[in-house]
């Protein structure tokens, strides 16, 4: 203490020496090797409300000017895996004689250790101290699979305390790339096909009980999956194939197909004209795609039996 005389009769007793030096001690052992060349960085320390160097206490000496205690890293440590890119860093409380730990702040420092060894700083940055245990968040852009180290000392008006002994930690590996994009989807190649029905049934051709009113029905195409079947020799018929068969009637075939085209098993119908009398020739033209490749065309000849 040193007695400082204001007026008669009055002393004022002035406190110095908690920012004095330590002395005496070694000092606290640095992370090997630190690229020194890091400028300071201006801003605001969190916490601490004015703009500072917030790199000052991460480059400054060694040697303690604080009288505290050197902070404990309580982790990440060992060159630990951390789950992200923006770990939080710990530390135990530091302690002083004359100070409390409410009054002091704690910095923390991060280098990046590069491949050959080398380690620069990338980040400095002073929280206030709580009560226990201290968590700083990591704030800049950390790279994937890297070595970190980081380190922490008391930081009050200026003066900083003794370091933390180094602790290190390694961040996650990048996540796989996405898959890329599917492929659009094309659409089915499309073909038009023409269907030609061309009679020569007359008086002619066949002379014995040629019918009046000989004719064909209008034609009916259906287009389909292979597994979708409408009519099929030695099998029984739909009911709509036996009334187009029986009358020329288009229904209920022409049910038949729309409820298989609702289904998925089928893909078009297409109604064409008939025959009026024979010979002739009728012509009806449709599309099949490649994933509705198969196709039922029919119409009833007249006057017949089934």
């Amino acid at each position: 203490m040193r007695p400082t005389r204001a007026t008669p009769g009055a002393v004022v007793v002035v406190l110095a020496g908690l920012a004095s030096a330590c002395g005496g001690g070694s000092p606290p052992t640095a992370p090997s090797p630190v690229d020194g060349s890091v400028a300071p960085i201006a801003a605001a320390v969190r916490g601490m409300g004015s703009p500072v160097a917030i790199n000052a206490f991460a480059t400054a000496s060694d040697t303690p000017t604080l009288k505290v205690t050197a902070p404990t890293p309580s982790g990440p440590m060992n060159d630990a895996a951390v789950a992200s890119l923006d770990p939080t860093l710990s530390v135990t409380m530091s302690t002083g004689a004359y100070v409390q730990a409410p009054g002091l702040h704690l910095g923390f420092a991060l280098w990046q250790v590069g491949t050959a060894g080398g380690a620069t700083l990338v980040e400095a940055d002073a929280v206030p101290q709580a009560v226990g245990t201290t968590a700083y968040r990591v704030v800049s852009e950390l790279a994937h699979d890297t070595q970190y180290r980081w380190r922490s000392r008391a930081v009050l008006d200026g003066a900083y305390g003794p370091w933390s002994n180094t602790a290190s930690f390694r961040t996650p590996v990048p996540p796989p790339p996405p898959p890329p994009p599917a492929p659009p989807v094309p659409s089915d190649a499309q073909a038009r096909y023409r269907a030609t029905l061309e009679s020569d049934w007359s008086a002619a051709t066949h002379p014995q009980d040629y019918p009046g009113g000989a004719h064909y029905s209008p034609i009916l195409v259906a287009t389909h999956l292979a597994t979708t079947t409408f009519w099929q020799s030695g099998m029984l018929a739909s009911s709509g194939i036996e009334r187009m068969a029986e009358e020329g009637s288009q229904s209920p075939l022409d049910g038949e197909v729309a409820a298989a085209i609702a289904s998925g098993a089928a893909e078009s119908f297409v109604r064409g004209g008939g025959l009026g009398s024979t010979p002739g020739i009728e012509q009806v033209e449709f599309d099949i795609t490649t994933g509705f490749p198969y196709v039922t065309v029919v119409s009833m000849i007249a006057p017949s039996p089934d």
